[in-house]
């Protein structure tokens, strides 16, 4: 009865997120039945919602501003200028290590799929940020100890930076914290600045296999999807300048 309380309290949530809560909570019981500690496992009849999939998006013009804006204030806050500059997904950000940046190139310890492991062009701008000057083996990006950020403290740089973020689009402060509703989007999330990347590979005309390679996707068809929805964007704001010179010349 609890786990199944708990598991209908995930309604809402994404259909990865509820996942792995399941396969979380079944593996703990599993262990317990393995060490004769019970005698069956009660999370194997659970029922779980659905759950929605996770819909990624770019940053519009005035977030890149102000994401750009706010990075320079803390040199932790570089980490997401390697997303966007580089599309590497945080838990790949987080590897990187003084080694991995080397002749004008990143080399990307890929976290996710064989395909990961790869290569990418060292933007400009990253040149310019990562002046830093770290041995082989230092994280490029740790925590207070010199360990590498694990899940919990990318999750605490995200806070921070965002909280930058509100306060420099003109959020308030009561007490020390932001007087909701907040300036900077809910959905705004450190992927938004990945696909950005793929969308701006897009705008520049980059091959679509050449964007596989260079965003470490298993599959050409989730490249393709980004491509195809930025595609799609384009023809429609040419249909929105055609209407308005339609309006102009009627």
């Amino acid at each position: 009865l609890h786990l199944q309380r708990i598991a209908q309290n995930l309604n809402g949530y994404s259909a990865d997120y509820i996942k792995k809560v399941k396969q979380g909570i079944y593996s703990i019981f599993d262990k317990a039945v393995e060490n004769k500690l019970i005698n069956d496992n009660p999370a194997k009849n659970i029922v779980a919602p659905d759950g929605g999939k996770t819909t990624r998006r770019s940053i519009t013009d005035e977030e890149r501003k102000l994401i750009l804006d706010t990075i320079p204030d803390d040199r932790r806050f570089q980490f997401y200028a390697v997303m966007l500059y580089a599309g590497l997904r945080p838990s790949e950000v987080a590897e990187l290590k003084g080694m991995d940046i080397k002749d004008g190139m990143i080399f990307v310890r890929g976290t996710k799929t064989k395909n990961a492991m790869r290569k990418v062009p060292l933007a400009e701008p990253l040149r310019n940020m990562l002046v830093y000057k770290h041995g082989a083996n230092d994280y490029i990006f740790k925590n207070t100890v010199g360990k590498k950020l694990d899940e919990s403290g990318r999750q605490h740089l995200w806070n921070a930076f965002k909280r930058h973020l509100n306060l420099k689009a003109g959020n308030q402060l009561y007490r020390n914290k932001l007087v909701y509703p907040s300036h900077v989007a809910v959905d705004l999330v450190p992927y938004c600045l990945r696909h950005t990347f793929c969308t701006d590979l897009c705008l520049a005309g980059v091959d679509v296999r050449v964007a596989q390679r260079l965003m470490g996707h298993a599959s050409i068809t989730t490249t393709s999807n980004i491509y195809t929805h930025v595609n799609t964007d384009k023809l429609l704001d040419a249909a929105d300048k055609l209407n308005n010179l339609y309006r102009v010349t009627r």
